[in-house]
């Protein structure tokens, strides 16, 4: 499936392979091919969908004779159609599907933590492979971690990225569940928050993104993940408020804050005015299209976004002629000499 050219009613171009399973198919999705030309001039979006009996789209666990005979022509085409009339397709700003599984997820364990059901939240841990994990507020933050991948997708990546596998193993697709999150690596080093000796807080040294970052959110930015209010749908967990951000603050840089500090959030957006920035010789590309909005994080600095979606590559050549522009305005400051 692919959303590159689509706008509000717009067409879907559908393809079935016929003769093959859908593997190796995925140019079909892209202007390379008719299909995506298609598309691309109709504002449309591109599906490819297996045919029955081709791959694992089976109605039946084998290809005998009694299976096969329910493979004809017209079982193909109704098959089509149904798609068509039934398919409640997930529209750009994300998986829909993985949103709603992810919602279920924190949904369910929300709820055994409002009741205190150690026991299910227990068992919940060791479905991700987190059954080590000794606090419930690390394991709740540990789901958050496909957040972080979303924000990484660009209009050029397929299927293979660790999102797409996060949203296919809460699936369960092909026998694969969706743990372990820390592969080899113990759960408590991997993603714990309550051993202030982890090296990744406390080191020093320079090179080190983790702890610059962690100054910064803990005084100017407060950029913190935290769940909303119930009765939202929610993508993060409840359990998440900012008290448990503040407190890494604490943990890292103990030396700066000796409780949980509230950042000044409120004076940096007084001083560089948020939104409404306005700055002279500013080019200011990012917000129009997020990542709810059908958009990418940081999709305008690759060129090869730029080719793969004519919106980023619009952006991109106004930023090449207001810096042409702004360039031969320029005049060197003339230097007086003692």
């Amino acid at each position: 499936m692919n959303w590159e050219f689509y706008e509000p009613g717009g067409p879907i171009i559908l393809l079935t392979p016929g003769e093959a399973n859908t593997e190796g198919s995925g140019g079909y999705l892209t202007n390379t091919t008719i299909n995506g030309l298609i598309a691309q001039q109709q504002n449309g979006a591109t599906i490819v969908i297996e045919h029955r009996f081709f791959g694992y789209s089976n109605p039946y666990d084998n290809l005998t004779s009694q299976s096969l005979a329910l493979l004809t022509i017209q079982q193909a085409i109704d098959d089509l159609v149904y798609f068509a009339t039934n398919a409640d397709l997930p529209m750009p700003g994300g998986d829909a599907n993985c949103s709603s599984d992810i919602e279920t997820v924190f949904a369910y364990l929300d709820r055994m933590y409002a009741v205190n059901d150690t026991a299910g939240i227990q068992t919940l841990k060791e479905v991700f492979g987190l059954g080590d994990l000794g606090h419930v507020d690390d394991f709740a933050m540990a789901l958050t971690i496909n957040l972080v991948d979303w924000q990484s997708l660009q209009p050029y990546v397929g299927p293979g990225t660790m999102f797409f596998k996060f949203c296919d193993a809460l699936e369960v697709k092909d026998g694969i569940n969706a743990g372990p999150v820390c592969g080899d690596q113990d759960a408590e080093s991997c993603i714990g928050t309550y051993d202030t000796s982890e090296s990744y807080g406390t080191n020093t040294t320079v090179n080190n993104a983790v702890r610059s970052w962690t100054w910064m959110v803990c005084n100017q930015v407060g950029l913190y993940q935290d769940g909303p209010p119930y009765g939202q749908p929610a993508i993060v967990s409840r359990i998440l408020d900012p008290i448990y951000h503040e407190r890494q603050c604490v943990n890292f840089l103990p030396e700066a804050f000796a409780s949980p500090p509230q950042p000044t959030t409120a004076v940096t957006n007084m001083i560089y005015a948020g939104w409404n920035v306005d700055v002279e010789r500013l080019f200011f590309a990012n917000g129009l299209r997020d990542l709810g909005g059908g958009g990418f994080h940081g999709s305008d600095m690759f060129t090869k976004s730029g080719i793969d979606d004519p919106t980023i590559a619009a952006v991109q050549e106004a930023a090449l002629e207001y810096m042409a522009e702004w360039l031969a305005e320029w005049k060197p400051s003339t230097l007086e000499l003692p």
